[in-house]
């Protein structure tokens, strides 16, 4: 046959009372908690009937709220009862035991309780209590489902007798000297750093757009989906904090705001190479400026930012880690958000640990901002290398000397290839 409802949500149109009802089947029933949830979720339908299952009902009262129900009927609305009755099933109610120690009890609440106290709160609960040396098993009336292990019992019994009652403390553990670990201490150095280069802290949200979660990264990188989405806009984690940034100064440009300096220390998410699905998560450090460096006075003028003012203040970031001789810029050309003339990666050793550069024109174009440039590094390697041990040389028995050198060189030669 056809259904006539939606169990424990709502009830079908054909079963519907209305006001020439005269006959009605009174249903009183037990829905798993679990499932009407999920029905509800699935149909989008809410009701008073689906809060109550989904918080659970006393299985030992069914039947007598049916016939309950029956009576009230009968006796308010001038009906009949044609029939007592009828169970479409059967099942025994078990009632579940809970044990409990005295000396956990005064442990856990802080409390030197007696075995009499004790059994004066259970009575007043109304919950039938065999007691065993100082054990005590519980039973749990059918009504209170919401008990089911021994820290529910401490509860109630902190409950009735009264939590104004139990003495305050110290703490008894024992407590040790904190502090930061490596890396935090790293990170806020950065913040430090930062901030007194005139950047600004931001904090963006981890999730981002299947489209910007692969902005500013290479060609092969994978980006991490979530499996529940609450919306598309939200559903990727970010493989980088620059879209983040970028919409942070396009929300500040188009409220006037022109001059925009910020800075995040965050983390950033992506799969593996193919055929490995392992999550990898890194904590990195990015930038964004656009705008004016320096204000314009009397007797200055206003100072715009480009690629070497934030060039200037990464320089001065690895020389403050005494790492700047270990680093170097070479053209990068790959991200297709940023301009590839004015690009670069970062090296330390060698190895690749950011980049920098303006954002590519069209982009700028589409959200609408002036000349705008980025950074991001990442920290691993940067920790790494101001943790390393500073090796002592002894003074140079000799004078330094200094020389001057022309050589004739291709336009096409850069100065890193140079030097």
């Amino acid at each position: 046959g056809q259904p006539v409802a939606l169990a424990g949500v709502m009830g079908g149109l054909d079963t519907e009372i209305s006001d020439e009802t005269t006959t009605a089947l009174l249903e009183a029933a037990l829905f798993d908690p679990k499932a009407v949830r999920l029905a509800s979720q699935k149909h989008n339908l809410r009701s008073e009937s689906s809060a109550r299952f989904e918080k659970g009902i006393n299985k030992a009262t069914i039947v007598q709220a049916g016939k309950r129900a029956a009576a009230l009927i009968a006796e308010l609305g001038g009906g009949t009862v044609k029939e007592a009755f009828a169970s479409a099933q059967s099942y025994d109610l078990e009632l579940p035991v809970v044990s409990i120690n005295l000396e956990r009890l005064n442990h856990v609440l802080g409390t030197s309780l007696t075995l009499d106290e004790v059994k004066q709160v259970f009575a007043q609960l109304e919950y039938p209590t065999t007691v065993e040396g100082t054990r005590f098993d519980v039973t749990i009336p059918a009504w209170r489902f919401d008990i089911s292990i021994e820290a529910d019992l401490v509860e109630e019994v902190g409950r009735i007798y009264g939590y104004d009652k139990i003495p305050a403390t110290l703490p008894t553990t024992e407590s040790t000297v904190g502090g930061l670990t490596d890396k935090q201490r790293f990170i806020r150095y950065t913040r430090q750093f930062m901030q007194g280069a005139g950047l600004s802290q931001a904090y963006t949200y981890a999730l981002t757009t299947p489209e910007k979660s692969k902005w500013f990264t290479m060609k092969d990188a994978r980006s991490v989906r979530l499996s529940w989405p609450m919306s598309e806009d939200r559903s990727e984690l970010r493989q980088s904090l620059l879209p983040s940034l970028l919409e942070a100064v396009q929300y500040n440009v188009a409220r006037s705001q022109n001059n925009v300096k910020l800075f995040e220390a965050g983390r950033v998410f992506k799969l593996g190479a193919a055929g490995n699905e392992d999550f990898i998560e890194n904590e990195v450090i990015a930038g964004i400026l656009t705008g004016d460096v320096t204000s314009a006075n009397w007797n200055h003028k206003a100072e715009k930012v480009d690629f070497y003012v934030v060039k200037g203040i990464l320089e001065e970031y690895f020389a403050q880690l005494d790492c700047l001789d270990r680093v170097r810029f070479e053209p990068l050309t790959d991200i297709e958000e940023l301009h590839p003339g004015q690009t670069a990666r970062i090296l330390l050793d060698g190895e690749v640990i950011g980049l920098i550069g303006k954002v590519h024109p069209t982009v700028q174009k589409a959200l609408d901002l002036q000349d705008t440039f980025v950074f991001e590094l990442d920290v691993e390697p940067l920790l790494a290398a101001n943790l390393q041990e500073a090796v002592i040389q002894s003074v140079a028995k000799y004078p330094s000397m200094t020389r001057d050198i022309a050589i004739l060189a291709p336009t096409s030669l850069t100065h890193a290839e140079l030097v």
